[in-house]
C-alpha cells in the first residue's frame, strides 16, 4: 500500500491492483478504480503519487495512469517502452520515475505529456527521495543496479535536469529507499552496512553497521533510527551529531 493524501482524501493502492480513494476525515468510499487487467503482472511495482490536485498510480498491468483527485475522473494512461522500476514521485511540475532501460522520465501529470528523458548509466531502482529541507541543494537520488549486479546510487541536480555524481556499492541496496539528511544522504543493505554520502560530491562520509537487512530510515534532528527486515530498530547517532537537547 502505498498512501498520498491530496485534497483532503486519503489515496492507496491495494495488492489486488485497486487505486481507492476515502475521505480523510471520515474514512467513506469516494471512488475506487480498478486497473488490474487480464495478463497483468502480480509481481510488478505498484505505486501512488500527487501533486495536491491529481494523482497518478503505477499499476501491475504497468500503465501509469492519472485521476482527479476529487472526482476519480481518469485523465490519460500512458504504458512506458520499458516496465517501470521506481516509485512515481510528482515533484513540482513533474511526475518521474525511471525504467528498465536506464532512464528516468518526467511526464506534465495534468496531461500526460513526455518531457525529454534522462539516460543514467545504470538502472534505476526502488524509491525516490528528495533532498533533505535542510540541505544546501536542491537535489533527487535514486538506487540503481550496474549491469554485473552491483548497487549505486545517483545523484540529480534539481527536477532530473543531469546526474550530479553515481557510486557504486559492494551489494546491491535494500533500504526502501535513500535517506536524504542535511549535507549527507544514507543508503543501507542486506548486511546491515549503511553508508552517508556526502551530498555536494557523493564522498562516504560516515559509516555503520547495524545486525539485520536494513529496510528502512528515518532521522530527528540528532539521530538516524533503522528499521530491519527481523523487526529490530535501531537508533543511531553520527559523529558529530548534536545532541537530542541541543538539537530542540
Amino acid at each position: 500500500m502505498d498512501p498520498s493524501d491530496p485534497a483532503d482524501i486519503l489515496v492507496f493502492g491495494t495488492h489486488i491492483g485497486e487505486l481507492v480513494a476515502v475521505e480523510a476525515s471520515s474514512g467513506k468510499l469516494k471512488w475506487r478504480y480498478h486497473a488490474t487487467r487480464p495478463g497483468a503482472n502480480c509481481e510488478s511495482r505498484t505505486s501512488v503519487a500527487s501533486d495536491g490536485v491529481n494523482v497518478c498510480f503505477l499499476a501491475k498491468d504497468g500503465f501509469v495512469r492519472c485521476f482527479d483527485a476529487k472526482s476519480g475522473r481518469e485523465l490519460w494512461n500512458r504504458k512506458p517502452e520499458s516496465p517501470a522500476a521506481t516509485d512515481l514521485l510528482v515533484y513540482k511540475d513533474g511526475l518521474y520515475f525511471g525504467t528498465t532501460d536506464r532512464h528516468i522520465h518526467s511526464i506534465d501529470p495534468a496531461n500526460g505529456s513526455p518531457l525529454k528523458p534522462l539516460q543514467t548509466a545504470y538502472s534505476p531502482v526502488g524509491g525516490i527521495a528528495e533532498s533533505d529541507k535542510t540541505a544546501p541543494d536542491e537535489s533527487e537520488y535514486v538506487y540503481a543496479t550496474t549491469a554485473d549486479g552491483r548497487g549505486a546510487l545517483i545523484s540529480f541536480s534539481d527536477e532530473f535536469h543531469s546526474v550530479q555524481w553515481s557510486r557504486i556499492a559492494d551489494a546491491q541496496w535494500s533500504s526502501i529507499a535513500p535517506e536524504p539528511w542535511g549535507a549527507t544522504v544514507i543508503a543501507g543493505n542486506c548486511n546491515g552496512d549503511f553508508v552517508a554520502y556526502r551530498v555536494g560530491n557523493g564522498e562516504p562520509g560516515w559509516r555503520g553497521h547495524v545486525e539485520g537487512c536494513i529496510t528502512g530510515f528515518t532521522h530527528d534532528a540528532s539521530t538516524l533510527f533503522l528499521a530491519v527486515q527481523e523487526g529490530a530498530l535501531y537508533s543511531y547517532r553520527p559523529p558529530g551529531a548534536p545532541s537530542r537537547k541541543n538539537a530542540e
